[in-house]
């Protein structure tokens, strides 16, 4: 079977729609594996791979993976897209990769300074 090279985006769209409209967090993240494996075993273009890492790494995998990990994919998605020549997607991805890291940050600071606000 023949899949368009926009396949895992489209999984990883519909695994964030699920994620938020009907809080459906199991199949949303399935959906989201689903895409990233399929990128990884079929289509691996370089410039797909900023676009499929901001749908994953930006808006879902810091539910369930270590915020320096979404932080350091989507700073390599930065540096794929402004390889492509992609300056917009390098700098979205570079944006939210900033924003993963002020909310480790902000994490940090309160667990160090106030430690019962979790």
């Amino acid at each position: 079977m023949r899949f368009p090279k926009d396949t895992p985006f489209v999984f990883a769209a519909f695994g964030l729609f699920l994620c938020g409209r009907s809080k459906q967090l199991a199949e949303g993240k399935r959906l989201s594996m689903i895409a990233m494996k399929l990128y990884q075993e079929r289509f691996n273009d370089p410039g797909q791979f900023a676009t499929l890492s901001l749908a994953y790494y930006g808006l879902f995998a810091f539910f369930v993976l270590p915020l320096q990990t979404c932080a350091e994919k989507l700073r390599e998605a930065s540096i794929m897209s402004l390889g492509c020549g992609d300056v917009m997607m390098a700098m979205i991805t570079s944006q939210q990769a900033l924003q993963v890291v002020t909310t480790l940050a902000n994490h940090c600071f309160l667990y160090f300074f106030d430690p019962f606000a979790f």
